[in-house]
């Protein structure tokens, strides 16, 4: 038997009908058939707003188990040059500091990273400045293992140890310092000095010459726009700093340093170029090439100024 509903204010009240569905308040008719299509459409949309809520309970679900996931990875990671402890080889051995958190999070859906795992780039310090840099990325799933590919930007050479023994010894400087050409005064504010280093950093390229055997992959390298550290030293002859890495997608291949130091005439910009690739790399000035380095595969010999170190991983 049909139904009718009589509308009363903002309430409705189902009543048992003759023949017919009545409004009582405009005195509308509407046919049974009518009141079984609403009850359709009525119980769709009901449905439908059931399964868009677990759907999206699922996905919250989801996107809770991968921030999950990714925050326990980002743990694991950050443990790894904790494990290191790097002294200088002066005559008080200072210790360098590694820095509190990574200097940038990358991944390279080009060529490196595994199950699109997350890597990350971390610096050690002395007196503020940096002089050791590593990067830790994954280079086997099954068993899962990554690698700390560290390089010396020391003026001296240093020892490094993990758990106790010595890995990484190299006897002399990691880079490079020399002084800017055709480059202004550096400014009297911190804030007109980085504003002069992001515009000299402007003026340099990097290139990735040869990374693959068959060299087909030779690509200019993308800039990051603002310095990955920003640091003044304890030492009264290095005014400002800072680090700005060239890219390959968010993965840093060469890495550029721009220092205000005291010299005899005063305050002058310097410079230093450093690999974070173990493919051949370019750095120009001005179009002008300042910096070249060949491949470097797989380097095992602590005494060199960059190595690589593999660990087996439980994840």
């Amino acid at each position: 038997m049909p139904l009718r509903l009589n509308l009363v204010g903002d309430f409705a009240e189902v009543t048992p009908p003759r023949k017919s569905f009545h409004l009582r308040h405009t005195g509308r008719v509407l046919p049974s058939w009518r009141l079984a299509l609403c009850a359709m459409v009525l119980a769709g949309v009901c449905c439908a707003g059931r399964a868009a809520a677990q759907q999206s309970g699922a996905a919250a679900s989801a996107d809770d188990e991968l921030a999950k996931q990714r925050a326990a990875w980002r743990e694991l990671l950050d443990r790894q040059p904790a494990q290191y402890k790097i002294r200088r080889s002066d005559e008080d051995r200072s210790p360098l500091v590694l820095y509190a958190r990574p200097v940038l999070r990358w991944a390279n859906y080009t060529r490196l990273t595994i199950d699109v795992r997350e890597a990350a780039t971390y610096i050690w310090t002395y007196r503020g400045r940096p002089e050791a840099v590593g990067c830790v990325f994954p280079v086997s799933p099954k068993p899962l293992k990554v690698r700390l590919d560290l390089q010396s930007l020391s003026p001296l050479g240093f020892v490094a140890t993990r758990q106790g023994r010595q890995v990484w010894a190299p006897t002399r400087p990691g880079v490079e310092r020399k002084l800017l050409p055709d480059a202004p005064v550096p400014a009297e504010s911190p804030a007109a000095r980085l504003r002069q280093m992001k515009s000299l950093a402007g003026r340099f390229s990097s290139t990735l010459l040869q990374w693959r055997d068959d060299g087909g992959d030779r690509e200019k390298l993308r800039m990051l726009p603002q310095p990955v550290y920003r640091y003044e030293s304890e030492d009264p002859d290095l005014v400002d700093g800072a680090m700005f890495f060239f890219v390959q997608g968010t993965d840093p291949e060469t890495l550029l340093l721009l220092e205000a130091v005291r010299g005899e005439s005063g305050l002058q910009w310097q410079f230093a170029m450093a690999r974070r690739s173990s493919g051949s790399l370019l750095g120009q000035y001005d179009g002008r090439t300042v910096w070249e380095v060949d491949r470097d595969n797989w380097p095992t010999d602590p005494s060199r100024t960059r190595i690589e170190l593999d660990h087996q991983l439980d994840f």
